[in-house]
């Protein structure tokens, strides 16, 4: 098989060093590698996003119709993956760099806010209501008035402690945001529970949209790493990796076009783009543009509060 994009910092990682592995999860569209030096880097087919340390080929198939086998050793080499039943050619794969951009030119805050009003509005007539969406109602931001009387027992169980986490991160609260994080990190349905997609679009937002308002970024990057802090076993490993690059404001190519698509002048591609992000996963998408659109507007509000 031939790899059609390689992350860039999976190939500075491989430079010229034999590294070892073995196949930690295999999915129809991914198969999920962890190295010895606990490196998570995953292998898609070609219709779903890159993401950092990842590998793309350039054909799509289902990964379970293949012979290969959770535990199975992989070699990284300069030029190729080698497991014994497969082997993904890299040399001439074009590289993806999942660094954070924030080069672009920041639109105008009026049309910052009338884009996050077609977010809003997509999420309430397209999104899934099976994640964590329900909870929306719980905080003052008008997402999900319609469902106030169709609550699901397990938001109920959640519900004071997602109030709090949203307050500890309006008022940026350093001290307290790692204990409530820790208590609804892993909580909901999915290979990446719902609360863990919300959080990850809240911190990416927290990011682009301090950097969009000119704001102190460094806070921003300190908030997100308390909230991450100590999650390790606390929810699956692939949500982990996720949460961890969503603190840095790294994330899929798709959700990292779209908050671009947000925040700068170049929006051309907003409506397809939301189209692509809810549908991740079950509900992913949905609880990914909750926090993405959650945390846009904590952060704008408190902005024009000053």
């Amino acid at each position: 098989m031939n790899a059609s994009q390689i992350s860039k910092d999976l190939i500075e990682w491989i430079e010229n060093i034999e590294r070892k592995a073995e196949i930690h999860s295999i999915f129809k569209s991914t198969i999920n590698i962890i190295s010895e030096d606990g490196k998570f880097i995953p292998i898609v087919i070609n219709n779903k996003p890159m993401s950092p340390f990842s590998i793309k080929l350039d054909k799509i198939l289902d990964f379970n119709e293949i012979n290969i086998a959770i535990g199975e050793k992989i070699i990284f080499k300069d030029k190729y993956l080698q497991g014994e039943n497969i082997r993904i050619k890299y040399d001439q794969a074009k590289l993806w760099d999942n660094k954070v951009d924030l080069k672009n030119k920041i639109d105008s805050l009026i049309n910052v806010i009338i884009k996050l009003d077609i977010v809003k509005e997509y999420i309430l007539s397209q999104g899934n209501k099976d994640g964590i969406y329900g909870l929306m109602q719980f905080i003052p931001y008008d997402l999900c008035e319609e469902v106030k009387n169709n609550l699901d027992p397990t938001h109920l169980f959640i519900k004071e402690r997602f109030i709090k986490f949203i307050n500890a991160f309006e008022h940026s609260n350093l001290e307290d945001i790692n204990e409530l994080s820790r208590k609804i990190i892993g909580f909901g349905p999915g290979l990446t529970p719902s609360m863990d997609d919300f959080i990850s679009g809240i911190m990416i937002a927290n990011i682009y949209v301090t950097h969009m308002l000119n704001s102190n970024i460094e806070n921003s990057y300190k908030l997100n790493a308390e909230i991450v802090r100590d999650i390790e076993n606390k929810t699956t490993r692939v949500s982990e990796e996720m949460l961890k690059q969503a603190s840095i404001g790294e994330s899929n190519e798709d959700i990292r076009s779209l908050i671009i698509s947000i925040v700068n002048k170049d929006n051309h591609s907003l409506d397809q783009l939301l189209k692509r992000v809810i549908s991740f996963g079950h509900s992913s998408g949905t609880d990914i543009l909750c926090g993405i659109y959650i945390g846009c507007k904590i952060l704008i509000n408190k902005h024009e509060e000053k």
